[in-house]
């Protein structure tokens, strides 16, 4: 087994940072000494690991039987660098990391917890240098072993108790692991405890976000209030029912303006763009026609990329179904002056400009249409129809 790219980032951003380098005689000294031997191992492993890329096949596997020494090698000293010294937390630590990274959660977990053993339970004492550092290890081996169950199929719950102990040190891994217990549940049917994962998902991404505006935390505040709603969805489906009660709705409308909210007090208000989309297409689906009229206004507002039809189409689309064909025109003219090649576009118009009673406009429009629909295979069987119905 060979450690990947995101494990050696893993290992390089913690065990190195972690071990402190002594002497030798005591246990102590003896333990760091194994596991400063091990990390040795480990460097000549990382060397060997990057000559993979511009090696010959003859030659990669000469090079992988070489890693497969010397990993074990890291793993045998580690082992002995804790047997040396049971209560060499900084060893306990790093053998417990090495494990997760090389792909034994398994094994991981009950070294890590081995370690939190041995710490006092919080609020902790002493100076607050030492309170600071019995904090980080409270909170990293919380962290490590949230993370390793969340790697064990099915365990999602024991991954949700570690993560919400350190919930307030860590509200995106939270979020992240209520998330994913929601998606375990839901595959499961056990729809009501998804939803309720889900819910507390919503919320943690909050104070996720206020933390950490980073690309994975926008994509999870996104993701946790469209599982709510599939959540919502299925359930709906599993009671032979065709779609969400009113209630149901109304929680997952909420879902989506916590999610929009989250973004915007953390200064992301310009990237909700996915957000309000689904936001606008699920109110309009409830018959909240105001909210999803303020909805899809906003998504257009902040979609700044003229090819990405969407926002204006549904937006277009939303103001024909409920009679206001005019305001649906202007909308959807845009979208076929930005995109003169888009076929659907050009049908999506003229459907409009026929419902306002503007027949004649309509036929060049569908002709268009036709024209384009005939080349793309999703609109050719479409577009044949429209050809024969109208005779074009």
């Amino acid at each position: 087994m060979h450690m990947t790219k995101q494990h050696t980032i893993l290992l390089l951003g913690l065990i190195f940072a972690q071990t402190v380098w002594l002497g030798c005689g005591t246990p102590r000294e003896r333990s760091n000494d194994k596991m400063k031997a091990a990390i040795l191992e480990y460097r000549d492993y990382q060397e060997k690991q990057a000559m993979l890329a511009m090696a010959t096949p003859e030659q990669a596997k000469k090079i992988e039987a070489e890693l497969e020494i010397l990993q074990n090698k890291a793993l045998k000293m580690m082992q002995e660098a804790v047997k040396e010294d049971p209560t060499n937390i900084d060893a306990i630590n790093n053998y417990g990391l090495f494990l997760q990274g090389t792909g034994y959660p398994n094994e991981a977990i009950p070294v890590f917890l081995q370690g939190l053993s041995m710490l006092p339970k919080p609020p902790f004492q002493g100076e607050k240098s030492v309170r600071d550092s019995l904090q980080n290890l409270y909170v990293g081996f919380h962290n490590y072993i949230a993370n390793c169950y969340m790697m064990l199929p099915g365990k999602a719950d024991s991954a949700l108790y570690y993560a919400e102990l350190i919930k307030d040190e860590f509200p995106s891994l939270y979020a992240k692991i209520a998330r994913q217990a929601g998606i375990q549940l839901q595959a499961q049917k056990k729809f009501d405890e998804a939803i309720k994962y889900f819910e507390a998902s919503v919320d943690a991404y909050l104070p996720a976000l206020l933390r950490n505006r980073n690309d994975e935390n926008i994509e999870g505040n996104e993701k946790s209030a469209y599982n709510l709603e599939q959540a919502y969805r299925a359930r709906a489906k599993a009671q032979g029912k065709d779609r969400p009660s009113k209630e149901d709705y109304a929680k997952i409308i909420a879902g989506y303006e916590k999610a929009i909210a989250s973004m915007e007090k953390a200064g992301l208000g310009a990237r909700n763009l996915p957000n309000y989309m689904r936001y606008a297409d699920v109110a309009a689906e409830a018959g909240e026609l105001k909210k999803a009229d303020e909805a899809y206004r906003k998504a257009v507002e902040l979609n700044t990329n003229p090819r990405n039809v969407a926002p204006r189409t549904n937006y277009g689309l939303f103001l024909k179904d409920n009679r206001r064909a005019r305001e649906a025109i202007e909308i959807l003219k845009k979208v076929v002056e930005d995109n003169p090649d888009y076929a659907l576009g050009y049908y999506n118009l003229a459907t409009a400009m026929i419902d306002a009673g503007r027949k004649a406009e309509a036929m060049p429009l569908l002709k268009k249409y036709v024209e384009l629909g005939l080349k793309d295979p999703t609109e050719k069987k479409n577009a044949e129809i429209i050809k024969k119905e109208f005779k074009l």
